[in-house]
């Protein structure tokens, strides 16, 4: 339980590191690469779970949401070899990277507003 809630105020204290990381690949994204939206979408997807899923996280309960982060952990990992086998790898892991910084900013900004209600 403790653990979760260290999770969560790291990122909570680096949303603004990942929001400008975000600002910092969509201009790269702009200049440079090309977007992956299916990609995008299913790493957003996937790593939204895994966020979602600590909010049930109990001493009861611990073993199953490891083995749930574990299984979605390794369709991220697929999803990635999946997409990057048809083109770039480094455009391929930078839309995996911003679809995760895209999820952590808005978290953290969530955690933040929850926490001043």
């Amino acid at each position: 339980m403790e653990k979760a809630s260290e999770i969560r105020e790291k990122i909570f204290n680096g949303r603004y590191i990942s929001l400008s990381l975000f600002l910092f690949l969509l201009i790269y994204f702009s200049v440079f690469g090309f977007f992956e939206i299916y990609l995008i979408l299913t790493v957003a997807l996937l790593f939204s779970l895994v966020l979602a899923s600590n909010e049930f996280l109990t001493n009861e309960n611990t073993g199953g949401v490891a083995i749930l982060h574990m299984v979605i952990i390794v369709l991220m990992i697929g999803a990635y070899d999946y997409f990057s086998s048809a083109g770039s790898r480094l455009n391929n892991f930078l839309n995996f990277m911003l679809a995760v910084v895209a999820i952590l900013f808005v978290y953290g900004f969530y955690l933040g507003y929850r926490t001043k209600k």
